[in-house]
């Protein structure tokens, strides 16, 4: 009898831990390339089976389509009232929008006199005609053609119709209103970094503990891994033919790396001059200060706001930016990796940029924050900013 109620005991203790363990997880992947904003978007993350994972990869799809639809400024979708609605009704009514894009445009409305004007979602206009120019350059560089370029008149004439005085935010009826017909919206500088934030904080409620989304150059971390060991997330070398990494970093909490850089939606003109996506407000031309800027933060939104900003201003402005930011908001720290060649004569002979170990051909500097978790180069690097 005491030997049954021994056993009988073991048993009970045994199930007890098993209870209190940690349930055992496997690691998934998927890749969607139909979820919108010009990019493949892959989840990767520990579940408890396979059958949780697609359930949140189900809804990682069906969120990144949501806010696709609600920044597109190209296509128009039934029953939502989007970026591209805004632009049409130009001049002639307030539109009824979704609660998404009057965040994020009062969220580019404060920062903008902040990050020294460098992110206008205003500039529609401006962006259009570089646009335009940048879809015809692309086709004749595929033809070993140089692309062309605007001509000042046309920035210019551009630049009359942008502006915040051009844009009526009502946020308590949720109406955006653009006051002249030639003014128009474009949020591709903050739309994709915010889709990413809003999709981690919606997959995070609903269960997930570890993960890792990559919405093309926004990436966003969900805590550790489920054995604390860190990600490992990779900048890309500033080329769409040359799969490799420049830097590697261990992430092992919640934040987001964002890289804005040349090598992607570009185009050469005649001078071989690589004329990106990102176009500076003060200039009306493309940045050519970098091959890319990435930021660390804990949110995605700014990272991309921030990055974009970051890539537009020459690296003492920049580096000043990003000191007085972390004694101001400690709380939202940002750390920097700039990556330079050449072309940037300016800064190509500056102490802070040093040689890359395995390319040659290109100089980096980062911030102190990005240094105790950098692989490749940390050993060799001096501060750059302090905070």
């Amino acid at each position: 009898m005491k030997k049954t109620i021994l056993i009988l005991f073991v048993l009970l203790i045994l199930v007890g831990c098993q209870t209190n363990q940690e349930p055992q997880y496997q690691r998934y992947q998927n890749t969607t390339v139909t979820s919108g904003f010009n990019t493949g978007i892959t989840l990767l993350a520990y579940t408890k089976n396979e059958k949780e994972f697609n359930e949140y990869f189900d809804l990682l799809k069906s969120e990144f389509s949501k806010y696709n639809a609600i920044f597109d400024i190209y296509n128009d979708y039934e029953g939502i009232n989007n970026a591209k609605t805004v632009n049409d009704k130009a001049g002639i009514e307030p539109v009824v929008v979704d609660q998404a894009l009057i965040d994020v445009l009062l969220l580019s409305k404060k920062e903008y006199e902040y990050s020294k004007k460098k992110f206008n979602p205003t500039a529609g206009a401006l962006l259009k005609v570089w646009h335009n120019y940048r879809e015809e350059g692309m086709l004749l560089n595929q033809n070993n053609e140089p692309g062309k370029v605007p001509t000042l008149d046309e920035l210019n004439q551009a630049a009359t119709c942008i502006g915040w005085d051009f844009l009526e935010i009502d946020d308590e009826k949720n109406t955006l209103y653009l006051l002249d017909s030639c003014a128009s919206i474009d949020l591709g500088g903050i739309a994709k970094g915010y889709a990413v934030e809003q999709v981690a904080l919606t997959l995070e409620a609903k269960g997930l503990k570890y993960g890792i989304i990559n919405g093309g150059g926004n990436v966003r971390v969900i805590n550790s891994k489920p054995d604390d060991s860190a990600w490992v997330v990779g900048v890309a070398y500033p080329s769409l033919i040359r799969d490799k990494n420049v830097e590697l970093f261990n992430i092992s909490e919640s934040g987001s790396l964002v890289t804005s850089g040349d090598y992607q939606r570009m185009y050469q003109d005649e001078n071989n001059r690589r004329l990106s996506h990102l176009i500076d407000m003060e200039t009306y031309l493309p940045g050519f200060h970098f091959r890319s800027v990435t930021i660390y933060t804990k949110d995605s939104t700014l990272g991309d706001l921030f990055s974009t900003a970051l890539y537009l201003m020459d690296y003492e402005t920049g580096k000043q930016f990003v000191t007085e930011h972390n004694k101001l908001h400690p709380e939202q720290r940002i750390d920097v990796f700039w990556l330079i060649d050449e072309s940037n004569d300016t800064d190509i002979n500056h102490p802070d940029f040093k040689t890359l170990k395995d390319f040659p051909e290109l100089k980096y500097a980062m911030t102190e924050g990005l240094q105790s978790i950098a692989q490749f180069n940390k050993k060799t690097l001096k501060k750059t900013t302090k905070s």
